[in-house]
C-alpha cells in the first residue's frame, strides 16, 4: 500500500514508461511524459501496445484482468509479478519471475539496488542510457510514441449535444485534476478512466472488478468524511445513480460537501451500446425513460435533489458547460444532470478475445 512515491523515485532512476490499470490510476501521474495512462480493454493503443512489444514487463499489484486474448498479452516478455496476494500470482497470466511481497517493501530494495549501483536519473538526450542492468533506448521510447500520434484519443461529437468525453476533460481542466472521482459502473466509470487526469494516489474510488452498480454516491460520501477538505466529485449515470438516490438524504443531514455529476442519456448506457453496436439489436430494457412520455426526462432527478433541499442544475449544450461545472465553487452537495447522446460510446475497445489490434477506435465511429 502507498507506494506511489517509491514507483516515481523508481521511474526516475530507470526511466521506464508506466501503464497502469483503472486502479491504479494516480499511482503515477497520468500528466508525466513517462506516463502510458492506462491500459486493458478501454485504455490507450499507446499503453496496450508498449505492453505488448515489451521484452521485460514490471506488473506491479495488478491482476492481469480485462486485457483480452491473455495468452497473447506480452508473448515475447519476461514477466516479472510483485503481489501481496499470493492467489494472484500466475492466477491469469504465469510470470518468470513472482514475488509475493507489499509492492512498497519491493519498491524500497529495488531502489536502493538501483542507487547503490550508481543508477541516476535519465538524460535525455543520449541514445542509450544504461541504468544498472536495465537498458531503456530512445528508439524505444520512439516507437511506443509513434501509436499515441498514430491513434490519440479521440471521440463522437453531437452537435450543441455534450459529449461525455468532453465533460470529463472540462471537469480535469476546472479541477487541475487534483479531485477526489468516485465512479459506479458503466460508460462514464471508463470516460472518467480515459479523460481524468489523475495526479495523486488514492484519488480514484470504483468498484472495478466487482461490477457494483450504485457504488459511486456511498463511496463518495466516505471519501468526503474521510478527507474533509478535499473536492469529492461522484460521476455517475442514471442508472447507477438511481441505485442509492435515497443517499441525498443522508448526504443533506450530514452536511456532505459532495459534488455529483451525473451523465444522463437515459439509458444503461453500457448494455446500450453492446445491445446496438455489437448485437443483433434486441434491447433489453436498457431504456430508463417513461416509454409514454419520451420527450421528458425521467425520472426528475432535480426534484429528488429538491426533495432533500440540495442544489442542482441541468445542462443540455455544449455551450453551457463550462459555466455549469462552476458547481464545484458551491459550497455543500450540488448535483449537476448532464444530458449526454444515447450514441455516445466507450472507445477506445478491444473486443472480446481480441488483441490491442483489433481495437476498435474513437475514429472508428
Amino acid at each position: 500500500m502507498n507506494c506511489s512515491e517509491e514507483l516515481r523515485r523508481f521511474v526516475e532512476l530507470t526511466g521506464i514508461p508506466v501503464a497502469t490499470s483503472l486502479m491504479g490510476l494516480g499511482v503515477f501521474p497520468c500528466t508525466d511524459d513517462l506516463s502510458l495512462r492506462m491500459l486493458g480493454m478501454h485504455g490507450t493503443i499507446q499503453g496496450n501496445y508498449a505492453v505488448d512489444r515489451s521484452d521485460l514487463l514490471l506488473a506491479f499489484g495488478v491482476r492481469f484482468d480485462d486485457q483480452g486474448k491473455i495468452e497473447a498479452l506480452a508473448k515475447n516478455a519476461k514477466i516479472v509479478h510483485i503481489d501481496i496476494d499470493p492467489a494472484e500470482i500466475g492466477k491469469n497470466k504465469k510470470p518468470h519471475l513472482s514475488i509475493c511481497t507489499d509492492v512498497k517493501l519491493a519498491s524500497e530494495g529495488i531502489n536502493r539496488i538501483l542507487e547503490k549501483n550508481g543508477a541516476k536519473q535519465q538524460p535525455t538526450t543520449e541514445k542509450e542510457i544504461p541504468m544498472s542492468n536495465i537498458v531503456v533506448s530512445s528508439a524505444w521510447r520512439k516507437e511506443i510514441d509513434e501509436p499515441n500520434e498514430k491513434y490519440p484519443q479521440s471521440y463522437r461529437t453531437f452537435g450543441e449535444a455534450i459529449p461525455p468525453q468532453y465533460a470529463i476533460q472540462l471537469l480535469d481542466e476546472l479541477t487541475n485534476g487534483d479531485a477526489i472521482i468516485c465512479t459506479g459502473v458503466g460508460q462514464y466509470q471508463m470516460w472518467a478512466g480515459q479523460y481524468y487526469k489523475h495526479k495523486n494516489p488514492r484519488h480514484r474510488l470504483s468498484s472495478s472488478g466487482l461490477g457494483a452498480m450504485g457504488f459511486g454516491l456511498p463511496a463518495a460520501m466516505g471519501a468526503a468524511l474521510a478527507k474533509p477538505g478535499a473536492i469529492v466529485i461522484d460521476v455517475d449515470g442514471d442508472g447507477s445513480f438511481l441505485m442509492n438516490i435515497q443517499e441525498l438524504a443522508t448526504i443533506r443531514v450530514e452536511n456532505l460537501p459532495v459534488k455529483i455529476m451525473v451523465f444522463n442519456n437515459q439509458h444503461l448506457g453500457m448494455v446500450y451500446q453492446y445491445e446496438y453496436e455489437y448485437g443483433d439489436g434486441n434491447s433489453m430494457h436498457s431504456y430508463m425513460g417513461n416509454p409514454s412520455d419520451q420527450d421528458k426526462v425521467f425520472p426528475d432527478f432535480l426534484m429528488f435533489a429538491k426533495a432533500c433541499n440540495i442544489p442542482a442544475a441541468r445542462v443540455t449544450k455544449k455551450g453551457e458547460l463550462r459555466e455549469a461545472i462552476e458547481m464545484l465553487k458551491t459550497p455543500g452537495a450540488y448535483l449537476l444532470d448532464v444530458m449526454v447522446p444515447q450514441e455516445a460510446q466507450v472507445l477506445q475497445l478491444i473486443p472480446d478475445g481480441g488483441t490491442f489490434k483489433d481495437a476498435i477506435t474513437g475514429a472508428d465511429r
